[in-house]
């Protein structure tokens, strides 16, 4: 989100940020074996990576 919110702010556009997508169920209590990785981590880092480089590069190439 910090890069959409860069993005529109940069663009002039008014809004709200409002995060979506959580995938945790609040309800089910947290165990030892949430904590431990497992096959979703790799593809959340990819996530978070892919995220951090458009930040980056937006910074450096985007709007003045």
């Amino acid at each position: 989100m910090p890069r959409a919110v860069w993005l529109f702010t940069h663009a002039g556009v008014d809004f709200t940020p409002f995060p979506v997508g959580f995938q945790r169920d609040s309800r089910r209590p947290r165990t030892l074996l949430d904590f431990l990785p497992n096959e979703g981590s790799l593809g959340t880092t990819e996530i978070a990576l892919r995220e951090t480089y458009g930040l980056i590069y937006y910074r450096i190439f985007g709007p003045k």
